[in-house]
Protein backbone atom coordinates (compact mmCIF):
# COMPACT_ATOMS: atom_id res chain seq x y z
CA UNK A 1 0.00 0.00 0.00
CA UNK A 2 1.54 3.36 -1.00
CA UNK A 3 2.58 5.64 1.82
CA UNK A 4 0.08 8.42 2.48
CA UNK A 5 1.42 11.82 1.52
CA UNK A 6 1.43 14.23 4.45
CA UNK A 7 0.67 17.83 3.54
CA UNK A 8 2.29 20.61 5.52
CA UNK A 9 0.93 24.00 6.45
CA UNK A 10 2.94 25.48 3.59
CA UNK A 11 0.95 23.42 1.07
CA UNK A 12 -2.27 24.99 2.28
CA UNK A 13 -1.05 28.58 2.06
CA UNK A 14 -2.07 29.23 -1.57
CA UNK A 15 -5.62 28.07 -0.74
CA UNK A 16 -5.63 30.33 2.28
CA UNK A 17 -4.51 33.33 0.25
CA UNK A 18 -7.20 32.70 -2.34
CA UNK A 19 -9.88 32.30 0.30
CA UNK A 20 -8.78 35.58 1.89
CA UNK A 21 -8.99 37.43 -1.40
CA UNK A 22 -5.20 37.92 -1.63
CA UNK A 23 -3.29 37.27 -4.86
CA UNK A 24 -1.11 34.18 -5.13
CA UNK A 25 1.54 36.00 -7.16
CA UNK A 26 2.64 39.56 -7.75
CA UNK A 27 0.23 41.63 -9.79
CA UNK A 28 2.29 43.69 -12.23
CA UNK A 29 0.78 46.76 -13.87
CA UNK A 30 0.88 46.93 -17.64
CA UNK A 31 4.20 48.24 -18.87
CA UNK A 32 6.00 47.61 -15.57
CA UNK A 33 8.76 45.08 -15.15
CA UNK A 34 8.17 42.29 -12.64
CA UNK A 35 10.27 42.28 -9.46
CA UNK A 36 13.81 40.97 -9.83
CA UNK A 37 16.00 38.91 -7.57
CA UNK A 38 19.09 41.06 -7.93
CA UNK A 39 20.04 44.29 -6.21
CA UNK A 40 16.99 46.06 -4.85
CA UNK A 41 16.36 49.50 -3.43
CA UNK A 42 16.29 49.76 0.36
CA UNK A 43 13.38 49.83 2.75
CA UNK A 44 13.67 52.94 4.92
CA UNK A 45 12.18 52.42 8.37
CA UNK A 46 11.38 55.61 10.25
CA UNK A 47 11.10 54.95 13.96
CA UNK A 48 11.44 57.08 17.05
CA UNK A 49 10.47 57.65 20.61
CA UNK A 50 7.26 59.61 20.93
CA UNK A 51 7.11 63.32 20.17
CA UNK A 52 9.58 63.71 17.36
CA UNK A 53 6.91 64.30 14.73
CA UNK A 54 6.39 60.59 13.99
CA UNK A 55 2.60 60.82 13.83
CA UNK A 56 2.78 63.93 11.64
CA UNK A 57 5.26 62.22 9.29
CA UNK A 58 3.02 59.15 9.00
CA UNK A 59 -0.09 61.22 8.27
CA UNK A 60 1.72 63.38 5.71
CA UNK A 61 3.26 60.43 3.86
CA UNK A 62 -0.10 58.64 3.80
CA UNK A 63 -1.83 61.76 2.50
CA UNK A 64 0.68 61.98 -0.37
CA UNK A 65 0.94 58.27 -1.17
CA UNK A 66 -0.05 58.72 -4.84
CA UNK A 67 2.30 61.67 -5.29
CA UNK A 68 5.18 59.68 -3.85
CA UNK A 69 4.36 56.78 -6.16
CA UNK A 70 4.52 59.10 -9.15
CA UNK A 71 8.00 60.13 -7.97
CA UNK A 72 9.11 56.49 -7.73
CA UNK A 73 8.74 56.05 -3.95
CA UNK A 74 6.43 53.53 -2.31
CA UNK A 75 5.02 54.50 1.06
CA UNK A 76 4.13 51.13 2.57
CA UNK A 77 2.28 52.60 5.57
CA UNK A 78 2.38 52.76 9.37
CA UNK A 79 1.64 49.15 10.21
CA UNK A 80 1.17 48.61 13.93
CA UNK A 81 0.15 45.06 12.98
CA UNK A 82 3.69 44.33 11.83
CA UNK A 83 5.22 45.39 15.15
CA UNK A 84 2.67 43.33 17.09
CA UNK A 85 3.26 40.33 14.79
CA UNK A 86 7.02 40.47 15.34
CA UNK A 87 6.54 40.57 19.11
CA UNK A 88 4.30 37.52 19.35
CA UNK A 89 5.35 35.11 16.58
CA UNK A 90 7.93 32.44 17.55
CA UNK A 91 11.24 32.52 15.67
CA UNK A 92 10.77 29.06 14.17
CA UNK A 93 7.41 29.98 12.68
CA UNK A 94 8.81 33.26 11.38
CA UNK A 95 11.65 31.43 9.61
CA UNK A 96 9.20 29.26 7.64
CA UNK A 97 7.00 32.25 6.87
CA UNK A 98 9.98 34.26 5.65
CA UNK A 99 11.23 31.44 3.45
CA UNK A 100 7.87 31.02 1.75
CA UNK A 101 7.03 34.73 1.89
CA UNK A 102 3.65 33.75 3.25
CA UNK A 103 2.88 34.98 6.73
CA UNK A 104 -0.57 33.48 7.09
CA UNK A 105 -1.48 30.03 8.34
CA UNK A 106 -4.45 28.03 7.09
CA UNK A 107 -7.74 29.37 8.35
CA UNK A 108 -6.31 32.69 9.53
CA UNK A 109 -8.46 34.90 7.30
CA UNK A 110 -10.48 36.33 10.18
CA UNK A 111 -7.20 37.51 11.73
CA UNK A 112 -7.02 41.07 10.39
CA UNK A 113 -3.55 41.53 11.84
CA UNK A 114 -2.10 38.65 9.83
CA UNK A 115 -3.83 39.85 6.69
CA UNK A 116 -2.29 43.29 7.15
CA UNK A 117 1.17 41.76 7.52
CA UNK A 118 0.69 39.60 4.44
CA UNK A 119 -0.54 42.55 2.38
CA UNK A 120 2.34 44.72 3.53
CA UNK A 121 5.00 42.14 2.77
CA UNK A 122 3.43 41.35 -0.60
CA UNK A 123 3.37 45.05 -1.43
CA UNK A 124 7.06 45.45 -0.62
CA UNK A 125 8.24 42.29 -2.38
CA UNK A 126 6.10 42.87 -5.45
CA UNK A 127 7.37 46.41 -5.99
CA UNK A 128 9.87 46.96 -8.83
CA UNK A 129 13.54 46.66 -7.90
CA UNK A 130 14.30 50.34 -8.32
CA UNK A 131 11.39 51.48 -6.13
CA UNK A 132 12.47 52.32 -2.58
CA UNK A 133 9.94 51.68 0.19
CA UNK A 134 9.26 53.71 3.32
CA UNK A 135 7.76 52.40 6.57
CA UNK A 136 7.03 54.81 9.41
CA UNK A 137 5.96 53.88 12.92
CA UNK A 138 7.13 54.75 16.43
CA UNK A 139 6.23 51.18 17.43
CA UNK A 140 9.36 49.85 15.72
CA UNK A 141 11.30 51.62 18.47
CA UNK A 142 9.82 49.19 21.02
CA UNK A 143 11.01 46.05 19.21
CA UNK A 144 13.82 43.92 20.58
CA UNK A 145 17.01 43.30 18.53
CA UNK A 146 15.69 39.79 17.75
CA UNK A 147 12.47 41.21 16.34
CA UNK A 148 14.33 43.86 14.32
CA UNK A 149 16.62 41.19 12.89
CA UNK A 150 13.55 39.13 12.01
CA UNK A 151 12.09 42.18 10.26
CA UNK A 152 15.23 42.52 8.15
CA UNK A 153 14.91 38.85 7.18
CA UNK A 154 11.28 39.37 6.21
CA UNK A 155 12.27 42.22 3.90
CA UNK A 156 15.11 40.37 2.16
CA UNK A 157 16.62 40.80 -0.39
CA UNK A 158 15.93 44.49 0.21
CA UNK A 159 18.42 46.12 2.57
CA UNK A 160 16.98 47.92 5.61
CA UNK A 161 18.02 51.43 6.61
CA UNK A 162 16.84 53.02 9.86
CA UNK A 163 16.06 56.74 10.06
CA UNK A 164 15.60 58.28 13.51
CA UNK A 165 15.01 61.79 14.79
CA UNK A 166 17.01 62.84 17.82
CA UNK A 167 15.29 65.31 20.18
CA UNK A 168 16.64 66.77 23.41
CA UNK A 169 15.78 64.87 26.58
CA UNK A 170 13.99 67.68 28.41
CA UNK A 171 11.39 68.35 25.72
CA UNK A 172 10.99 64.66 24.91
CA UNK A 173 10.31 63.69 28.55
CA UNK A 174 7.83 66.50 29.21
CA UNK A 175 6.03 65.81 25.93
CA UNK A 176 5.83 62.11 26.67
CA UNK A 177 4.26 62.82 30.06
CA UNK A 178 1.66 65.08 28.46
CA UNK A 179 0.94 62.42 25.88
CA UNK A 180 0.37 59.75 28.54
CA UNK A 181 -1.88 62.04 30.56
CA UNK A 182 -3.87 63.11 27.51
CA UNK A 183 -4.40 59.57 26.18
CA UNK A 184 -5.03 57.91 29.55
CA UNK A 185 -8.31 56.02 29.76
CA UNK A 186 -10.52 56.94 32.69
CA UNK A 187 -11.94 54.05 34.71
CA UNK A 188 -11.26 51.36 32.11
CA UNK A 189 -8.72 48.65 31.40
CA UNK A 190 -6.40 47.76 34.27
CA UNK A 191 -7.99 50.53 36.36
CA UNK A 192 -11.58 49.44 35.90
CA UNK A 193 -13.81 50.66 38.75
CA UNK A 194 -10.88 51.20 41.12
CA UNK A 195 -9.04 54.35 39.98
CA UNK A 196 -9.20 57.10 37.39
CA UNK A 197 -5.87 56.48 35.62
CA UNK A 198 -3.75 53.36 35.32
CA UNK A 199 -1.00 53.80 37.96
CA UNK A 200 1.43 51.69 35.95
CA UNK A 201 1.60 54.55 33.42
CA UNK A 202 1.13 57.68 35.51
CA UNK A 203 1.60 56.62 39.11
CA UNK A 204 -0.80 57.39 41.94
CA UNK A 205 -0.95 61.17 41.47
CA UNK A 206 -0.64 61.36 37.65
CA UNK A 207 1.78 64.27 38.18
CA UNK A 208 4.82 65.28 36.16
CA UNK A 209 6.97 64.99 39.28
CA UNK A 210 5.98 61.36 39.82
CA UNK A 211 6.33 60.56 36.11
CA UNK A 212 9.94 61.78 36.09
CA UNK A 213 10.85 59.96 39.29
CA UNK A 214 9.29 56.70 38.05
CA UNK A 215 10.46 56.74 34.44
CA UNK A 216 13.79 58.51 34.55
CA UNK A 217 15.67 57.23 37.62
CA UNK A 218 19.45 57.24 37.64
CA UNK A 219 21.29 53.96 38.16
CA UNK A 220 23.89 55.87 40.18
CA UNK A 221 23.44 59.34 41.67
CA UNK A 222 26.57 60.51 39.83
CA UNK A 223 25.26 59.46 36.38
CA UNK A 224 24.88 62.27 33.88
CA UNK A 225 21.38 61.20 32.80
CA UNK A 226 18.66 58.74 33.74
CA UNK A 227 16.77 55.80 32.28
CA UNK A 228 15.19 57.63 29.33
CA UNK A 229 18.59 58.76 28.07
CA UNK A 230 20.10 55.31 28.65
CA UNK A 231 17.31 53.70 26.67
CA UNK A 232 17.85 56.10 23.77
CA UNK A 233 21.60 55.42 23.64
CA UNK A 234 21.09 51.66 23.87
CA UNK A 235 18.47 51.66 21.12
CA UNK A 236 20.68 53.63 18.73
CA UNK A 237 23.60 51.30 19.54
CA UNK A 238 21.53 48.16 18.89
CA UNK A 239 20.13 49.45 15.62
CA UNK A 240 23.57 50.63 14.48
CA UNK A 241 24.92 47.12 15.02
CA UNK A 242 22.24 45.64 12.76
CA UNK A 243 21.49 48.28 10.13
CA UNK A 244 22.62 51.45 8.47
CA UNK A 245 21.29 54.20 10.77
CA UNK A 246 20.73 57.86 9.96
CA UNK A 247 20.12 60.34 12.79
CA UNK A 248 18.38 63.65 12.13
CA UNK A 249 18.70 66.55 14.55
CA UNK A 250 15.06 67.40 15.36
CA UNK A 251 15.61 71.05 16.25
CA UNK A 252 17.89 71.52 13.24
CA UNK A 253 15.32 69.89 10.94
CA UNK A 254 12.62 72.27 12.14
CA UNK A 255 14.75 75.15 10.90
CA UNK A 256 14.55 73.73 7.40
CA UNK A 257 10.75 73.43 7.39
CA UNK A 258 8.66 70.28 7.65
CA UNK A 259 10.26 67.26 9.31
CA UNK A 260 8.72 64.98 6.64
CA UNK A 261 10.79 66.60 3.91
CA UNK A 262 13.93 66.26 6.04
CA UNK A 263 13.19 62.56 6.47
CA UNK A 264 12.80 61.99 2.73
CA UNK A 265 15.91 63.99 1.82
CA UNK A 266 18.01 62.17 4.42
CA UNK A 267 17.17 58.92 2.60
CA UNK A 268 18.11 60.42 -0.76
CA UNK A 269 14.46 60.52 -1.84
CA UNK A 270 12.56 63.39 -3.50
CA UNK A 271 10.75 65.54 -0.95
CA UNK A 272 7.18 66.86 -1.03
CA UNK A 273 8.09 70.57 -1.14
CA UNK A 274 5.94 71.15 1.92
CA UNK A 275 7.49 74.53 2.64
CA UNK A 276 6.17 75.84 -0.69
CA UNK A 277 2.95 73.79 -0.60
CA UNK A 278 1.96 73.38 3.07
CA UNK A 279 -1.49 72.10 2.06
CA UNK A 280 0.19 68.78 1.32
CA UNK A 281 1.16 68.41 4.99
CA UNK A 282 -0.89 66.63 7.60
CA UNK A 283 -3.64 68.70 9.17
CA UNK A 284 -2.03 68.01 12.53
CA UNK A 285 0.66 70.62 11.82
CA UNK A 286 2.51 72.08 8.87
CA UNK A 287 5.87 71.70 10.60
CA UNK A 288 5.53 68.47 12.53
CA UNK A 289 4.89 70.25 15.85
CA UNK A 290 2.21 67.81 16.85
CA UNK A 291 -0.52 69.05 19.18
CA UNK A 292 0.63 68.01 22.63
CA UNK A 293 -1.64 69.66 25.15
CA UNK A 294 -4.66 71.86 25.77
CA UNK A 295 -2.89 73.35 28.78
CA UNK A 296 -5.28 71.43 31.02
CA UNK A 297 -2.83 69.19 32.90
CA UNK A 298 -3.88 70.51 36.33
CA UNK A 299 -7.53 69.76 35.60
CA UNK A 300 -6.67 66.30 34.32
CA UNK A 301 -4.77 65.61 37.53
CA UNK A 302 -7.69 66.98 39.59
CA UNK A 303 -10.18 64.78 37.75
CA UNK A 304 -8.98 61.73 39.66
CA UNK A 305 -10.41 63.31 42.82
CA UNK A 306 -13.80 63.63 41.13
CA UNK A 307 -13.53 59.95 40.27
CA UNK A 308 -12.62 59.08 43.87
CA UNK A 309 -15.52 61.19 45.21
CA UNK A 310 -18.01 59.34 43.00
CA UNK A 311 -16.62 55.98 44.07
CA UNK A 312 -16.26 56.61 47.80
CA UNK A 313 -19.20 58.92 48.49
CA UNK A 314 -21.77 57.67 45.97
CA UNK A 315 -20.56 54.17 45.17
CA UNK A 316 -20.55 55.18 41.51
CA UNK A 317 -17.90 54.18 39.00
CA UNK A 318 -17.07 56.80 36.37
CA UNK A 319 -16.24 55.32 32.99
CA UNK A 320 -14.80 57.77 30.49
CA UNK A 321 -12.49 55.91 28.11
CA UNK A 322 -9.98 57.96 26.11
CA UNK A 323 -9.93 61.70 26.63
CA UNK A 324 -7.23 62.78 24.16
CA UNK A 325 -9.69 64.97 22.21
CA UNK A 326 -11.44 66.34 25.29
CA UNK A 327 -10.41 69.81 26.45
CA UNK A 328 -10.80 69.75 30.21
CA UNK A 329 -10.87 73.56 30.19
CA UNK A 330 -14.45 73.22 28.94
CA UNK A 331 -15.60 71.08 31.88
CA UNK A 332 -17.66 72.44 34.75
CA UNK A 333 -14.80 71.93 37.21
CA UNK A 334 -12.68 74.34 35.14
CA UNK A 335 -14.59 77.26 36.72
CA UNK A 336 -12.60 76.62 39.88
CA UNK A 337 -9.20 76.06 38.27
CA UNK A 338 -7.81 79.24 39.83
CA UNK A 339 -8.49 77.79 43.27
CA UNK A 340 -6.61 74.55 42.63
CA UNK A 341 -3.49 74.25 44.84
CA UNK A 342 -0.29 74.02 42.81
CA UNK A 343 3.37 73.22 43.28
CA UNK A 344 6.30 74.17 41.03
CA UNK A 345 8.65 71.64 39.49
CA UNK A 346 12.14 72.82 38.67
CA UNK A 347 13.22 71.42 35.29
CA UNK A 348 16.86 72.40 35.81
CA UNK A 349 17.99 68.85 36.60
CA UNK A 350 16.20 67.51 33.51
CA UNK A 351 17.83 70.23 31.42
CA UNK A 352 21.26 69.33 32.84
CA UNK A 353 20.66 65.68 31.93
CA UNK A 354 19.63 66.76 28.43
CA UNK A 355 22.96 68.59 27.92
CA UNK A 356 25.01 65.60 29.06
CA UNK A 357 22.98 63.25 26.87
CA UNK A 358 23.35 65.60 23.91
CA UNK A 359 27.14 65.58 24.20
CA UNK A 360 27.11 61.80 24.62
CA UNK A 361 24.93 61.14 21.57
CA UNK A 362 26.94 63.48 19.34
CA UNK A 363 30.23 61.98 20.51
CA UNK A 364 29.14 58.34 20.11
CA UNK A 365 27.10 58.62 16.91
CA UNK A 366 28.48 61.66 15.08
CA UNK A 367 29.05 59.56 11.94
CA UNK A 368 25.34 58.72 11.79
CA UNK A 369 24.02 62.29 11.78
CA UNK A 370 22.68 63.55 8.49
CA UNK A 371 24.39 66.56 6.84
CA UNK A 372 22.33 69.27 5.17
CA UNK A 373 22.94 73.00 4.95
CA UNK A 374 24.84 73.03 8.20
CA UNK A 375 21.85 71.87 10.26
CA UNK A 376 22.76 68.21 10.32
CA UNK A 377 24.63 68.59 13.58
CA UNK A 378 23.04 71.76 14.88
CA UNK A 379 24.00 71.51 18.52
CA UNK A 380 23.30 75.20 19.07
CA UNK A 381 19.66 74.72 18.06
CA UNK A 382 19.35 71.83 20.50
CA UNK A 383 20.99 73.74 23.33
CA UNK A 384 18.70 76.73 22.73
CA UNK A 385 15.70 74.38 22.93
CA UNK A 386 17.00 72.97 26.23
CA UNK A 387 17.54 76.42 27.72
CA UNK A 388 14.37 78.08 26.52
CA UNK A 389 11.48 78.92 28.81
CA UNK A 390 9.70 77.63 30.72
CA UNK A 391 12.30 76.31 33.13
CA UNK A 392 9.63 75.26 35.60
CA UNK A 393 6.35 73.39 35.34
CA UNK A 394 3.19 73.41 37.45
CA UNK A 395 1.82 70.33 39.14
CA UNK A 396 -1.23 69.93 41.29
CA UNK A 397 -0.36 70.07 44.99
CA UNK A 398 -1.85 66.70 45.88
CA UNK A 399 -1.25 67.02 49.63
CA UNK A 400 -3.34 70.19 49.76
CA UNK A 401 -5.88 68.79 47.31
CA UNK A 402 -6.58 65.78 49.51
CA UNK A 403 -7.49 68.15 52.33
CA UNK A 404 -9.77 70.20 50.07
CA UNK A 405 -11.57 67.04 49.01
CA UNK A 406 -12.81 66.61 52.57
CA UNK A 407 -14.64 69.96 52.55
CA UNK A 408 -18.31 70.33 51.66
CA UNK A 409 -17.44 73.09 49.19
CA UNK A 410 -15.34 70.87 46.96
CA UNK A 411 -17.65 67.90 47.37
CA UNK A 412 -20.43 70.10 45.99
CA UNK A 413 -18.20 71.10 43.09
CA UNK A 414 -17.39 67.45 42.36
CA UNK A 415 -21.10 66.63 42.44
CA UNK A 416 -21.78 69.49 40.03
CA UNK A 417 -19.27 68.03 37.60
CA UNK A 418 -20.81 64.56 37.90
CA UNK A 419 -24.16 66.06 36.92
CA UNK A 420 -22.63 67.65 33.81
CA UNK A 421 -20.39 64.94 32.39
CA UNK A 422 -19.32 64.89 28.73
CA UNK A 423 -21.53 62.71 26.54
CA UNK A 424 -18.99 59.88 26.24
CA UNK A 425 -18.68 59.51 30.02
CA UNK A 426 -21.17 57.70 32.21
CA UNK A 427 -21.63 56.53 35.79
CA UNK A 428 -22.17 52.93 36.84
CA UNK A 429 -24.21 52.47 40.03
CA UNK A 430 -22.21 49.88 41.90
CA UNK A 431 -24.87 49.61 44.64
CA UNK A 432 -27.61 48.60 42.24
CA UNK A 433 -25.28 46.40 40.30
CA UNK A 434 -24.09 44.89 43.56
CA UNK A 435 -27.69 44.20 44.51
CA UNK A 436 -28.31 42.59 41.12
CA UNK A 437 -25.18 40.51 41.48
CA UNK A 438 -26.18 39.55 45.02
CA UNK A 439 -29.62 38.43 43.81
CA UNK A 440 -27.97 36.51 41.00
CA UNK A 441 -25.66 34.81 43.50
CA UNK A 442 -28.67 34.02 45.70
CA UNK A 443 -30.43 32.41 42.74
CA UNK A 444 -27.32 30.39 41.94
CA UNK A 445 -27.00 29.35 45.59
CA UNK A 446 -30.69 28.40 45.69
CA UNK A 447 -30.40 26.24 42.58
CA UNK A 448 -27.27 24.63 43.99
CA UNK A 449 -28.94 23.95 47.35
CA UNK A 450 -31.99 22.42 45.65
CA UNK A 451 -29.75 20.15 43.61
CA UNK A 452 -27.79 19.15 46.69
CA UNK A 453 -31.04 18.47 48.59
CA UNK A 454 -32.24 16.24 45.76
CA UNK A 455 -28.94 14.40 45.76
CA UNK A 456 -29.14 13.90 49.54
CA UNK A 457 -32.77 12.78 49.32
CA UNK A 458 -31.91 10.33 46.58
CA UNK A 459 -28.98 9.05 48.62
CA UNK A 460 -31.18 8.65 51.73
CA UNK A 461 -33.83 6.83 49.71
CA UNK A 462 -31.25 4.49 48.27
CA UNK A 463 -29.93 3.87 51.81
CA UNK A 464 -33.40 2.97 53.14
CA UNK A 465 -34.00 0.64 50.21
CA UNK A 466 -30.72 -1.10 50.82
CA UNK A 467 -31.55 -1.47 54.54
CA UNK A 468 -34.93 -2.95 53.76
CA UNK A 469 -33.33 -5.41 51.39
CA UNK A 470 -30.88 -6.53 54.02
CA UNK A 471 -33.72 -6.96 56.57
CA UNK A 472 -35.74 -9.07 54.13
CA UNK A 473 -32.78 -11.32 53.45
CA UNK A 474 -32.27 -11.93 57.17
CA UNK A 475 -35.93 -12.94 57.56
CA UNK A 476 -35.61 -15.42 54.74
CA UNK A 477 -32.57 -16.91 56.39
CA UNK A 478 -34.41 -17.19 59.72
CA UNK A 479 -37.45 -18.79 58.05
CA UNK A 480 -35.26 -21.36 56.36
CA UNK A 481 -33.70 -22.37 59.64
CA UNK A 482 -37.15 -22.73 61.22
CA UNK A 483 -38.31 -24.87 58.34
CA UNK A 484 -35.27 -27.08 58.63
CA UNK A 485 -35.89 -27.41 62.33
CA UNK A 486 -39.47 -28.46 61.69
CA UNK A 487 -38.39 -30.85 59.01
CA UNK A 488 -35.75 -32.32 61.30
CA UNK A 489 -38.30 -32.91 64.06
CA UNK A 490 -40.53 -34.88 61.72
CA UNK A 491 -37.73 -37.17 60.69
CA UNK A 492 -37.00 -38.03 64.32
CA UNK A 493 -40.58 -38.99 64.85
Amino acid sequence: MPKKLRLTAEDALPKTLTACGLPLACEVDKGEKPPCNGDMSPVYIHTNLLHTGTAHVGHTLSKNRDLLKSMGVMYAGTHSSLATYLKRVPTTVLEVATRTRHWMAEGSCPDAELMNVQQLMSKVHCAPCATPAVLSSELFYTLSPISMRALSHMLRPRPVNIVMYYRNLRDMAVSHYRHLLRTAQIGTGACSETCAYDPSDLGVTSSLREYISRNNPKTNPTDGFGAIGNHLVQQISRDSALFSVTLIDYEGALKLGDVTDSLLRSAGLPDLSLHEMPERASNRSAFGLVHETFGDELLRQAFKYIYDYALEEKNLSLVGGRTNDLNFNNLTIAKYSEELPTSKINLTDLADQARVLDNTVRRMFSAHFWHEKGYWHDQQATLRAIDQEPRTALDLNHTAMRELCKTDLWKARFQEQLEHLPTHMHLVNLTKRGEREARARERIDLVRSVKEAKVRAAGAGAGRGAGAGRGGGAGEVGGGEAARARGGGGADC
